[in-house]
Order: structure tokens, then sequence, then C-alpha cells
């Protein structure tokens, strides 16, 4: 169910929340904002993207939050705690962020932890309404994998060599054809993962696996086909460096051919699928003055749309220079191609921005942060009308600049 409530009424209730999770015992906050201003030379800030995400500093488009409480129970005598869980979120794209947002329960649910000995040991279940297994890649604001849903799990099985965790979900459906939506027909995932694997000193293994039972939708007007998908990364420490790396590769087929892989597509057939493969890197040099986000991500989905197979590759990195624990410059460079069989061409953007920086400390994820920034970007002839379409859909580049501060506890 949404509702439109005023900002404020977010701020508010985000000032609230700090104060009394330092009141109140058992009760903490944890959540998200964004939010700014910014403008170009054809009036309302442009954002430049092409394909699934955009790299994202100075090129954000909205006010953006999220809110969230946790209240813990008192610990019961065998040491068994239980934790309720909520969180709104609330959303406005520019140029109208004043007037109101749209508001979501997004969270929901209940948790129980250390559960027994052995493998229950540091083990919990859970059920409900939740944000569940969703890394990214910071700089695109790229899930690579979202299992956002209402279901019910058990995380963190402690079998030795690894931890395992199942999860049951009603997940959210996706169309590519927006003229589908959503008769409250229930498609369920099964969710599998097994993750902690040591391999090495400061080497890890995670392995994702999913599947979904094909269902014909009520209004009979379309079909969820069988899917399943699996993923495999490698974590590890770039030798003596201070910098971690992830390698990662997916792939789902059918319904679950989307590039989430753990959400339902209702609009593939039982021939399409999806192959992800991804890097991702955060560095901080030894004195501190230096960080860095890096990656390089490629997607190949196979359709029997109009489109038919389509292709999405995309490197990029943001270097931030500290000159002490405040203040310090952000650049952020990044190319994509997008490449469709569907018509034979390829588009391409280039995208780039500089930030004078305030933050809270010398890591790439250190926040809260201010920027004032600049973005240029600029793409070919076959991505005109495909970029920053409201501004500059008739050119081949274009700018925008602005405030946005960001924060998350």
């Amino acid at each position: 169910m949404k509702k439109r409530f005023p900002m404020r009424v977010i701020a508010a209730a985000l000032m609230m929340a700090g104060t009394s999770a330092i009141a109140a015992p058992g009760l903490s906050s944890n959540g998200y904002f964004r939010a700014g201003f910014g403008a170009s030379d054809e009036g309302d800030q442009a954002c430049f993207g092409l394909g699934p995400a955009k790299y994202r500093l100075g090129n954000e488009c909205d006010n953006y939050a999220e809110l969230g409480l946790d209240v813990e129970a008192p610990a019961m005598a065998n040491g068994t705690v239980w934790k309720g869980h909520a969180m709104v979120t609330g959303w406005k794209g520019y140029p109208n962020s004043i007037n109101g947002a749209d508001v979501n329960w997004s969270q929901l649910y209940l948790s129980g932890h250390n559960l027994g000995e052995g493998v229950l040991k540091g083990a919990s279940i859970w059920a409900g309404r939740r944000y569940y297994d969703r890394p990214d890649i910071h700089i695109l604001d790229y899930k690579y994998q979202n299992s956002d849903g209402d279901g019910a799990g058990i995380e963190n099985l402690d079998f030795g060599f690894g931890k395992f965790s199942y999860a049951i979900e009603r997940t959210a459906v996706t169309w590519n054809d927006s003229g589908k939506t959503d008769d409250d027909t229930l498609y369920y995932a099964n969710l599998l993962k097994l993750e902690s694997v040591k391999l090495h000193d400061n080497g890890y293994l995670t392995v994702n696996a999913g599947f979904a039972m094909g269902k014909e939708s009520r209004n009979k007007a379309y079909k969820a086909e069988d899917g399943w998908y699996v993923g495999a990364f490698y974590d590890a420490q770039l030798g003596s460096l201070n910098a971690w790396n992830r390698v990662g590769i997916q792939y789902g087929t059918a319904s679950m051919a989307n590039g989430n892989f753990g959400q339902i597509a209702t609009d593939t057939t039982k021939d399409d699928d999806t192959l992800q493969i991804l890097d991702n890197v955060s560095y901080t040099s030894g004195d501190g003055k230096w960080t860095a986000l890096a990656n390089v991500i490629y997607r190949k989905d196979k359709r029997t749309d109009i489109w038919k197979d389509q292709t999405w590759f995309s490197v990029g990195a943001r270097p931030h220079y500290h000159f002490d624990d405040i203040w310090g410059v952000a650049t952020e460079i990044g190319w994509t191609q997008l490449k469709s069989s569907g018509d034979d061409k390829s588009r391409n953007l280039t995208k780039g921005t500089i930030a004078l920086t305030a933050a809270a400390g010398r890591t790439p994820y250190s926040r809260p942060e201010l920027r004032v920034f600049y973005t240029y970007a600029t793409w070919n002839e076959n991505a005109k009308g495909w970029v920053a379409y409201d501004a500059y859909g008739t050119q081949t580049s274009g700018s925008s600049f602005g405030i946005q501060a960001e924060s998350w506890w």
C-alpha cells in the first residue's frame, strides 16, 4: 500500500529515531537517506544512464529515505533473543521532490537468534517482509542479487566449513512489458545460500542458488515459467593492500533470468536466460589520503521478445582524495555500452563527475557526506533519445551541477 507524506514528516521521524535509540533500551534505529537539488543548462537536473544502472555520484535525480527500527526483547534464560524489525521507505523524484513522497512498508518481520547448540548456535529464523540477500555495486547502485519479499527462512546454520541459509519468499515480480500489472497472483521463490567457505587466508567463497515453479496468472494473461539460478562469488584481500575484491558469476533461466537472480520474471519464456559476470573493488591507501571504488560488469540477456539478445557492459571507478578527516575531492568516471540484436545497434555512454566533499572519515563508505558536484556526459548517435531524454533527448552530451547529502547508519 502506498501513501504520500511530506518529506518533512520523514525527516522528523529520522530525528525521533535517533533520539529514541539513545533513550530506550532494546530499541535501535538504522537507515539511509539521500537528498539535494541540482540544475542543468536545460533547466532541471538531468541524470545520465544507459541500461539497468547508472554511475551515481552527482547523478541521482531524487530524494530517498529508509527509516528502520529494531526492537529487541530481553534475552531468554537459554540465551535465545527475539527481535522485531520495521522499515518505512520514502521516495520522490525531481523536480517535484518537495511536494510529498511515495511511502511504503518495506520491511516488517520478526527474527529469533541463538536457537540452540551445534549448527543452531548463532543461527536465526525469521518470518515477514524484509530486504533479503541484496549485495550491490555501490557506485552503480546496482543490486546484482535481490530477493526482497514476503516469506520466511533460517540463516547461518554453521556446518564448520561454511554457513547455510534457506528462505521461501513471495518475491517482487518484474515485467518488461509495462502493460502488465500485478493481479495478486502468488509466485514463490526458493532461495539457498552457502557462505563463509574459507579457501585461504582472507579468501572466501559464497554460492547462491534458487528455483521457482511455473504458474499461470489468475487472469490467464501470462505465465511464469519454471526457473532456476546459480551464482558463485569469491571475496579476497588484494595482497598486502588495504583492498578487497569480489569476483562473481551468475546464471539464471526462464522466470529467474532477470539480472536480480531471486525475483520472478513473468514475461520470460522457458528458453530465456541471463548470464552476469562482475568484479567489484574497494581500496584505502595506507596513509588514508586515497580511497577508491571500481567495478567491471557484463550482463547478457537472451530473450525471445522484440529486443532479442541484449548485452550490457560497464566499467567505472571513483577515486577520492582526502585532504584531512573531513574535506576531500571525489571523481567518478564510467563507460557503458548497451547492444541489442533487435536493431543491431551499439549505444555508448561516458559519464564523469567531480565533487568537493565533506564527510565523517576517510574510507570509501564514510558517511554522512555532503557534496557539491559537476557532472558531464556524452553518448553516441545511436544512444540519442535513450539518455536523459527529458533534458537532452535530441542531443549527444549534457551536464548537471548541484548539492547532495547522503548518510546511513
